[in-house]
């Protein structure tokens, strides 16, 4: 380590303060810190949106200096970012799913327009949180001609950086029931827990094919998305999926879809259909053991 006359002195007077471990360490993160800030280059920049609603009637805070660590070496256009709100709508509301809808359009309506931030970067990095259904429309209003990198809050530490450790998810898809009716399709996603057919509504009747993805080689868990790579593979498993819907139920107008994922794959499965060439998504919530999966809205063109 280099150091000035006064800091050598320091450290030569009092070994037991400044231990080898210690500099070692100290010399790391300063070598760290100084490859990120001479990495900063123009085709690093990202413009960072962040989604923002009551889960459960509780708020989730999105610090910006962890939104700066999860997506170096690439770096913010803007300290504040793009801010979409719905923590001001009451969750349990009649109006919030359509007042939700309406906020997302409106804000995404000024995101693409020539000039912006998203427009000379051409880099999105998404931190979001709030009800599936609204998070798999938020994904179906992002374009798909600009590169979106989605990140995931970890229950276990609070922050929102990938892992590097743990399994890689691998997924399938398979029909749990062949209906009657090739018109009707459903899919289940048991990622962050099982979904029992039995739970279904009933207008999802013996007609319904029904499909189901799930994790292979864990259990499902509401923990179990660590590593953008497992992200990755589940954004393959969908859209083979939904071409596989078009191949094999050519007169599917729409899918049903009951998800029990974390926020990022929400995103993913508005973010990933083609539009005007793959059915429309009908998105459910579960809304618990009592009033179970109920239609919220439905993601078109």
């Amino acid at each position: 380590m280099l150091l000035c006359h006064r800091c050598h002195k320091q450290i030569d007077d009092h070994p037991a303060d400044f231990t080898r471990a210690a500099l070692q360490s100290q010399k790391a993160d300063h070598e760290t810190r100084i490859r990120f800030l001479t990495d900063l280059r123009p085709d690093r920049r990202t413009a960072v949106v962040q989604f923002k609603a009551k889960v459960r009637g509780e708020m989730v805070d999105i610090p910006n200096a962890d939104i700066a660590t999860a997506v170096a070496p690439r770096y913010p256009t803007s300290k504040g970012g793009y801010l979409i709100d719905l923590t001001g709508i009451e969750s349990d509301s009649i109006q919030f799913v359509e007042a939700g809808m309406e906020c997302i359009d409106r804000k995404l309506a000024l995101f693409y327009v020539a000039g912006s931030d998203v427009d000379t970067a051409r880099h999105v990095s998404l931190f979001a949180i709030g009800p599936i259904p609204l998070l798999a429309y938020l994904g179906s209003r992002l374009s798909d001609k600009i590169q979106v990198d989605l990140y995931q809050r970890h229950r276990n530490s609070g922050d929102w950086s990938w892992k590097n450790d743990g399994l890689l998810t691998e997924y399938a898809t398979r029909a749990v029931r062949v209906g009657t009716n090739p018109r009707n399709v459903a899919l289940l996603l048991s990622l962050s827990g099982a979904i029992r057919p039995d739970r279904l509504p009933t207008t999802i009747d013996g007609s319904f094919t029904v499909y189901e993805t799930s994790t292979i080689n864990i259990e499902p868990s509401p923990d179990f998305l660590r590593r953008r790579e497992s992200l990755d593979l589940f954004r393959l498993e969908y859209r083979r999926f939904l071409a596989q819907i078009v191949r094999e139920h050519p007169q599917a107008k729409e899918i049903h879809l009951f998800p029990a994922v974390p926020a990022p794959i929400a995103v993913a499965c508005g973010l990933d259909r083609l539009r005007q060439v793959q059915p429309h998504v009908i998105v459910y919530n579960d809304e618990g053991p009592e009033k179970g999966f109920v239609e919220t809205l439905t993601i078109d063109d």
